[in-house]
């Protein structure tokens, strides 16, 4: 079950030992273990979360000036975009980042997504609604076609697979499929998809609804798709993620501030536990299932949503650079 704790009583004995585990099987930087990174959009830096999760901090920055990043999901690397240009970091979990850059990529790109194993990217300008593929980003990273986006929207969510097929989620219009050199697809129509989230190595999509107050349910997205509500009457869901194990979803619910979970299986909800801050999503910070689910706002701390075998929501200071 979720442990949930006021901020008074976020660290406990048991929640330490529980993730301990995880960070012991981190490399160590200099100022101990590494679980995760995150984009302070305060400072325009990339920062390393450093100690024990329960007990950690942000570190120093590791790359700063910049306009947007994007950690991968399995907390190793982290894209960012400075005055146009693209950079890769690799070695975040060791705290001694290799910086690579990208060449060939759109100048103008605001925002970037990974694929679920990290391996590719997808960047996208708002201004000229153009998308882009980056590639063999595990390897020798190249930078791949750009597709125009042709539905009328704010582009609320974006997601990307290993095979360069991205997905895109409209506001007004719904979600829609695009490869390179076919036409755009519609796969199913929403009204505000805050959020997506590949399943079942890619094959699967879940699609946050917010206003329509669900999670919707897409298989086999590639090729014909049927959807299906997996759950609905919401408040107003922010994001989702899965358990380590795939068994249990985490619904991240902004409108009355509670982490719900459903079991992936039968599509029921097993408990839900209130929060005291709002979740703005439920991003990927690790493979050990860690999941960034509130940013925070002006010196407010970060969450992290711990989603291994004993499930657990604790907070992170901000604090300032030493």
């Amino acid at each position: 079950m979720i442990i949930h704790m006021s901020r008074k009583r976020l660290i406990s004995a048991a929640l330490v030992a529980g993730m301990a585990a995880i960070a012991a099987t981190e490399p160590v930087g200099p100022s101990g273990p590494v679980s995760g990174a995150v984009f302070d959009r305060k400072s325009r830096s990339v920062r390393p979360i450093l100690g024990v999760p329960g007990s950690s901090y942000l570190g120093s920055r590791i790359a700063g000036g910049l306009d947007e990043a994007a950690v991968s999901p399995d907390g190793r690397a982290v894209l960012t975009l400075a005055e146009g240009r693209l950079t890769l970091l690799r070695g975040l979990e060791r705290l001694s980042p290799v910086t690579l850059g990208v060449e060939g990529t759109i100048p103008d790109a605001d925002r970037i997504v990974w694929s679920p194993d990290s391996s590719a990217a997808a960047l996208y300008s708002s201004s000229s609604r153009r998308i882009q593929l980056v590639r063999d980003l595990d390897k020798t990273p190249a930078a791949g076609p750009v597709t125009e986006l042709m539905a009328q929207g704010r582009v609320a969510s974006l997601g990307v697979d290993a095979s360069g097929n991205v997905v895109a989620g409209v506001e007004g219009a719904g979600v829609f499929l695009l490869t390179a050199g076919q036409t755009e697809r519609l796969l199913g129509a929403f009204r505000n998809p805050v959020s997506l989230l590949m399943a079942r190595k890619g094959a699967d999509l879940f699609v946050v609804d917010r206003e329509g107050a669900s999670i919707v349910e897409i298989r086999d997205f590639l090729t014909a798709g049927s959807v299906m509500p997996f759950t609905e009457g919401l408040s107003a869901p922010a994001g989702v993620a899965l358990s380590k194990d795939a068994r249990q979803m985490f619904v991240a619910d902004a409108g009355d501030r509670k982490l719900k979970v459903f079991d992936v299986a039968s599509r029921t909800k097993i408990s839900e536990t209130e929060l005291d801050f709002v979740p703005t999503g439920l991003d990927p910070l690790t493979s050990e299932a860690l999941s960034l689910i509130g940013s925070g706002g002006e010196n407010q701390p970060y969450y992290i949503l711990d989603g291994g075998s004993n499930p657990a929501v604790y907070f992170v200071p901000a604090g300032r650079e030493e």
